[in-house]
């Protein structure tokens, strides 16, 4: 039995959102922030941290972490090395809904809160706090140089940028999504990357090495003297997510074969009546608010069926797409079921089963 199955890339990878808010650290009615948008028939679900044991400071050329210190530090200031802070969020629920529900994560954020004042001297340098997926476990992370590939992988989210040292409390929020996807995949649960925590670190907006910062960066922990400040300073992320049924080949089957796609087209017909193609695009079909209307063509590895002395048998076959939404302002209930279509070789087009 074959399945073909093809993936497109999340549009909430390719932009990072992110944003601040300045609520008064003894009000209780702090102004609230963005929220995950929850997909039609889906879910929201806020992830806290719960223990002191699921983020560490890590302090450059020193083995010994900080823990239970009731906030995390990035960046250099002037009396101590390069720092960066990690947390390890809590998603083996999500985890396990993917694997028996096939669940697809829409939409998630990732919220701090920046402390009052930092450590150090003048004059203080405009930073951002990058996030990274790490690539070990807490207490395999080598000191020696923290923003290594051995410690971290690449860039997945950046916070806002605090462009004067703080002078109150204030909390930030980023897109998560990416980060999330690299552990939850969206495209394939066999894809799924080791799930080991994120790394927090500090990059200054002029592009100058952040090991010659002269103050750092601080945000709130978990810890019970957050909780009693406003337990909504506690890192957390809320995550969006829904069920998404696969049909995939029935047992019992001799084997399962997942083919390759050589190549994706998206053909475009403009209002004016003339034709263009689009590569490494996100595959779309129908019509756009402007007028445009597009189909796409999937090309797939079959060369291993291709031998005309040898007869195959194939029950059940599958086209595995990930779908991403509508366009904006569209109405959902318009949403219908798509036709499938073989192009033969002759130029005529032949209807597909799906």
């Amino acid at each position: 039995t074959t399945t073909s199955s093809t993936t497109t890339p999340s549009t909430s990878s390719s932009t990072t959102t992110s944003s601040t808010t300045t609520p008064s650290t003894s009000s209780s009615t702090s102004p609230e922030l963005v929220k995950c948008e929850k997909p039609r028939g889906g879910v929201r679900e806020v992830v806290e941290l719960v223990t002191v044991r699921e983020s560490r400071v890590y302090t450059e050329g020193v083995e010994q972490y900080q823990e239970d210190t009731g906030e995390l530090v990035v960046g250099k200031s002037s009396t101590s090395p390069l720092k960066m802070s990690v947390l390890k969020f809590d998603l083996s629920g999500l985890k396990e809904l993917q694997q028996k529900k096939n669940i697809w994560i829409y939409e998630s954020y990732l919220f701090l809160t920046v402390k009052e004042g930092s450590e150090g001297v003048d004059p203080w340098k405009e930073q951002q706090t990058i996030i990274h997926p790490l690539k070990v476990d807490f207490n395999s992370i080598t000191p020696t140089v923290l923003i290594s590939e051995q410690n971290i992988r690449e860039e997945t989210g950046v916070f806002p940028a605090i462009k004067v040292e703080p002078y109150m409390d204030r909390r930030v929020y980023t897109d998560f999504t990416k980060t999330i996807h690299t552990v939850i995949s969206p495209y394939n649960k066999n894809k799924n990357k080791e799930y080991y925590g994120i790394a927090l670190v500090s990059s200054f907006t002029d592009g100058s090495d952040p090991s010659t910062g002269t103050k750092d960066l601080r945000y709130y922990d978990f810890s019970n003297e957050t909780e009693s400040i406003n337990e909504k300073f506690i890192p957390h992320i809320d995550v969006c997510y829904k069920e998404v049924k696969i049909r995939e080949c029935e047992k019992p089957h001799t084997k399962v074969v997942m083919t390759d796609v050589v190549s994706s087209t998206v053909i475009v017909k403009r209002p004016d009546g003339t034709t263009g193609s689009l590569t490494n695009e996100t595959l779309r079909h129908g019509q756009d608010l402007e007028g445009n209307v597009y189909r796409t063509v999937l090309k797939f590895d079959l060369s291993d069926y291709e031998d005309n002395f040898q007869d195959y048998t194939i029950p059940e076959s599958f086209i595995h797409l990930n779908y991403l939404g509508i366009s904006e302002n569209e109405d959902q209930s318009d949403i219908k079921n798509q036709d499938c279509h073989c192009l033969r070789d002759t130029g005529r087009v032949g209807r597909g089963d799906g």
